[in-house]
């Protein structure tokens, strides 16, 4: 397994986003999207999430998280997803409305050999994923 050294120079350059967790082997930024706390939450993690980065992710996301309804995780850049991680991910799906982006990759395999792609939310791109969780902010038509 590779341990991905990144500096916060090298991360990816998005408006708005917070340098939330910086290791040598994992790195997560986020960004508030929309006008009030109950808007989604868009957060890239970045590396490998394994059984020594899953608890600091764990606590990462917990910490952005906390009062969130709905939350975007881009899973792009992830070179290596564990089933820590994926335990992870299926654990914050129980408490925020979540969407994944993962379109090939490591990350992409182990969703779907774990079955958690059945659990959680899919989608190939950030905008999609983005655009479900506004939609399910949605009302209801009558």
């Amino acid at each position: 397994m590779r341990n991905a050294e990144v500096s916060v120079a090298e991360l990816p350059t998005h408006e708005h986003d917070e340098l939330v967790l910086n290791s040598p082997s994992l790195t997560v930024t986020a960004a508030h999207r929309g006008t009030s706390s109950a808007d989604a939450r868009v957060v890239r993690v970045r590396g490998d999430v394994d059984m020594m980065t899953a608890p600091q992710l764990h606590e990462a996301l917990r910490r952005q998280l906390r009062g969130a309804d709905r939350a975007v995780l881009d899973l792009s850049d992830v070179e290596f997803l564990g089933t820590a991680g994926v335990e992870v991910l299926l654990r914050l799906n129980g408490q925020v409305r979540l969407a994944l982006v993962a379109r090939r990759g490591p990350a992409l395999r182990a969703l779907a050999v774990t079955g958690a792609d059945e659990e959680i939310a899919l989608h190939a791109t950030l905008v999609d994923a983005e655009l479900s969780q506004s939609e399910s902010a949605l009302p209801a038509a009558p």
